[in-house]
């Protein structure tokens, strides 16, 4: 049965709406104003309104410079759809392989704002207790997902996350100053990778490295997570040999790519005892 040109049902606003969301889909750039009017056929005035809009509801984010892209709320729907997104395929693919590889448990986090919210899991061979589940938001700066993803964002972007934000502490390890993360992210930028030395929960470290998109942008993070008793030399580099290739293929399926690190002589790798 052919479908109706017309629907019984039309909410233009929805309509318009939804022409923007898809045109900033679409483009492989940050957009301007101008550039969404084109792209879309809108009138410039409701095309204003209708970002400001998904602004403030925060399913698009514009930057210093104006130009605008898809923000957090609008990554979650997508997220939601896991079962038969590209990045969710992609990564149970590499997590299962760190999991045959290390045995240890596998997430997936996307950054909102200052948090971080768990999108997707691999179950490991080995038992450990996580604090977090799919679903749930923890602080970014105390986890090596959301440093990994932190470290990915332009400055401007960091300092205004972060201007006058008092940093919230889950353990005696967690990072409370600003000054402090900062100086976290050169390190995780030099190295390629971050690392939650029990910030987030006693006795429980993780690796992350973010996951970039063909457009350049960090979309996601994956982890993985063990016992700080099980962080010997030789286990590490098991999990941060499989968490950097398990970025660097998801990031190749999406058609991105990990940027070019320069390395550095401080490594978290001789602090494992």
């Amino acid at each position: 049965m052919p479908l109706k040109k017309t629907p019984k049902y039309n909410v233009p606003a929805t309509a318009k709406t939804l022409q923007i969301l898809e045109a900033l889909a679409i483009l492989d750039k940050r957009a301007t104003l101008q550039e969404l009017v084109e792209q879309t056929g809108l009138p410039k005035s409701s095309v204003y309104v209708i970002l400001a809009t998904l602004e403030t509801l925060r399913y698009v984010e514009r930057d210093a410079n104006n130009t605008y892209h898809l923000g957090p709320k609008a990554i979650q729907f997508g997220a939601a759809a896991t079962q038969t997104a590209n990045l969710s395929q992609l990564f149970h693919q590499a997590a299962r392989k760190i999991v045959e590889e290390c045995g240890e448990t596998v997430q997936l986090a996307i950054l909102d704002q200052a948090e971080v919210i768990y999108v997707a899991r691999e179950d490991g061979t080995r038992q450990v207790q996580l604090v977090s589940r799919i679903g749930r938001r923890l602080p970014a700066h105390a986890t090596g997902l959301g440093k990994a993803l932190l470290a990915a964002l332009p400055e401007d972007s960091f300092n205004a996350l972060f201007a006058n934000r008092q940093l919230s502490i889950l353990t005696a390890h967690t990072i409370n100053s600003v000054s402090q993360l900062r100086a976290e992210l050169n390190l995780v930028r030099e190295q390629g990778y971050a690392q939650d030395n029990q910030e987030s929960a006693e006795g429980l470290q993780c690796l992350a490295a973010p996951i970039y998109d063909h457009s350049g942008h960090a979309v996601a993070a994956i982890s993985v997570s063990f016992l700080s008793v099980r962080a010997s030399s030789e286990h590490f580099q098991c999990i941060l040999a499989s968490i950097k290739n398990a970025a660097q293929e998801i990031s190749m399926g999406m058609g991105g790519r990990i940027p070019a690190i320069k390395q550095t002589r401080n490594s978290l790798v001789n602090s494992i005892t």
